[in-house]
């Protein structure tokens, strides 16, 4: 019998627990309920697509969070903010190009305009003026009777053949060559003088060891055979001075032709390239541009020319930049009110207007996307309410069973407890009997 009403308390026990459970999760789900808009579904809502590619809150049948929805319809909210966009549409532009305007203004690049015009204006020239300031003129610069190298003059025939006369290119060529002649004839000459000072030196050490060899008897220079040493460096001695002198000569003469040289280099090749270039100061343009980085003032310059509407090949300078660009910019920038949010406009239309057909943005279809999206809120949360509503009925029925089968253990615990009670009493009544049979 004990073990009967245990196994009922212990059941008693597990409904309670899930009655517990069930009715937290009632009042979890009512409070939830609570929180939502009862309210009849409508049949049908006009349906209009506004944007050019798909948009979440803009498909059909769009499923957006509380949050989403929230965003859209509430007061001053993404709608709301479109409408005022709509509404301000001229002004919102106006402070966009007084924006953009100031920021062009402010820009490092705006004087860098001068400079890309002028790069684009000498594209053909630049890798001449490269190679001038490179190669040519660092030769030129350098040249002298040791350092006469002329290949330079390649560069000139590729790049200058408009800039440096043939016939002057001919007369510094055939200076070249006689330099180039005058300098190997004192170099021969170097090398009999060091022929003949090593042939007296041979000579004398054999003189001084008293030994005599026919061979040195011949002149290394001439060829003529002398009767004694002594007679040949006779010869030598006599030769060697004469020699030096003319080597002298040559050399004064190389210097003289050189000096010639670097004269007809700057006049004919340096002066014309220069007086080319320095007309317009390409040489300054030039050294500035090596410094800029013009791509960025490429893309500064198309901006200002979609603002202007600039021909494309408008050419600028100091005073066109000043006239064409800068007080022209200026005096498209005109007054704002202050007390519009154009801010908070420009997010909006970042994050949204900028994806809407402009035909399709209106005030009157802004207003039936409004009812749509309430529409498809309140169709959602029709949904969800009936939903929690069946939820509720189902925790709602597992919470009375419960109850009932509670209520229900409870009675045979009680039944239980009775029949035992009566069990007890006719125990007891029996062995009662049994004392009074065995003591009389």
């Amino acid at each position: 019998m004990d073990e009967y009403i245990e196994k009922a308390e212990k059941a008693q026990k597990i409904f309670s627990v899930k009655e517990k459970q069930f009715e937290k999760e009632i009042d979890g789900l009512q409070k939830e309920q609570a929180t939502l808009k009862k309210s009849e579904s409508q049949s049908s809502c006009e349906y209009i697509k506004l944007c050019k590619s798909d948009q979440l809150w803009d498909i059909e049948n769009t499923a957006l969070s509380y949050e989403e929805y929230d965003a859209f319809l509430r007061k001053d909210g993404v709608l709301d903010k479109i409408q005022e966009f709509i509404k301000n549409r001229d002004l919102f532009n106006q402070w966009k190009l007084n924006t953009e305007i100031r920021e062009i203004l402010n820009h490092h690049d705006l004087n860098n305009i001068v400079f890309y015009s002028w790069a684009q204006r000498n594209k053909a020239n630049i890798p001449r003026i490269k190679e001038y300031k490179d190669l040519i003129k660092p030769s030129i610069r350098s040249f002298s009777v040791s350092q006469s190298n002329i290949d330079f003059l390649e560069s000139i025939k590729n790049f200058f053949t408009d800039i440096v006369r043939n016939d002057d290119m001919e007369e510094i060529q055939n200076a070249f060559e006689i330099l180039r002649s005058t300098v190997e004839s004192g170099n021969e000459l170097q090398k009999i003088i060091v022929r003949l000072q090593n042939a007296r030196e041979e000579i004398n050490e054999i003189i001084k060891g008293d030994v005599v060899l026919i061979a040195l008897n011949e002149c290394p220079i001439c060829g003529t055979n002398f009767k004694s040493p002594e007679l040949l460096i006779e010869h030598v001695d006599k030769y060697k001075p004469e020699f030096k002198t003319s080597q002298g000569l040559l050399y004064d003469n190389a210097k003289k032709i050189a000096d010639k040289i670097q004269i007809l280099l700057e006049e004919k090749i340096v002066k014309p390239i220069e007086f080319f270039f320095n007309k317009d100061n390409s040489f300054d343009m030039y050294e500035s541009c090596k410094s800029k980085n013009l791509d960025d003032t490429a893309t500064l310059l198309k901006r200002i020319k979609k603002i202007l509407k600039l021909d494309e090949n408008v050419v600028f300078n100091e005073e066109s930049l000043q006239n064409l660009i800068i007080a022209p910019l200026e005096a498209k920038i005109k007054d704002v009110p202050e007390n519009i949010n154009f801010a908070s406009i420009n997010k909006i239309y970042d994050t949204y207007v900028k994806y809407i057909e402009d035909i399709k943005l209106n005030l009157d279809t802004i207003e039936k996307k409004r009812n749509y999206l309430a529409y498809c809120w309140n169709k959602s949360e029709s949904e969800r309410y009936q939903k929690l509503s069946s939820r509720i009925k189902l925790a709602q029925k597992k919470c009375e069973y419960c109850k009932s089968q509670i209520q229900h253990l409870k009675v045979i615990k009680n039944n239980l407890n009775e029949k035992r009670k009566e069990h007890l009493k006719k125990v007891v009544s029996e062995i009662e009997i049994l004392f009074y049979i065995v003591d009389p």
